[in-house]
């Protein structure tokens, strides 16, 4: 029981942290909802894309020019997080994560 409540309180504060960014390069979170005790769904803006991970698999190597507007990109929403107050700390960047509309 006690780990229950103890994950429904992170995943409420994260939730809310969430809901409170209005950043471009960041993901809108606009609902959340339990579906039963143990587990919840949210409902996040719908990216039309791949992630990175998945391009780097499919072509193995990006150009520089498309590698430095990437870096840039994730530079930008880390430093939007880091604005905040308090500052906000992404656990869990990786290759995954971010979203990409390939032309």
């Amino acid at each position: 029981m006690f780990k229950i409540f103890v994950f429904n309180v992170h995943a409420l504060r994260e939730y809310n942290i969430h809901k409170a960014l209005d950043h471009p390069r960041v993901v809108k979170l606009y609902d959340v909802f339990e579906i039963d005790a143990n587990s919840f769904c949210t409902v996040l803006e719908y990216c039309d894309g791949h992630d990175l991970d998945f391009y780097l698999k499919q072509h193995k190597t990006i150009a520089e020019r498309e590698a430095r507007s990437i870096v840039m990109q994730v530079v930008s929403a880390l430093k939007y997080l880091n604005e905040i107050k308090p500052p906000v700390i992404h656990y869990d960047l990786k290759p995954g994560k971010p979203l990409f509309l390939f032309a």
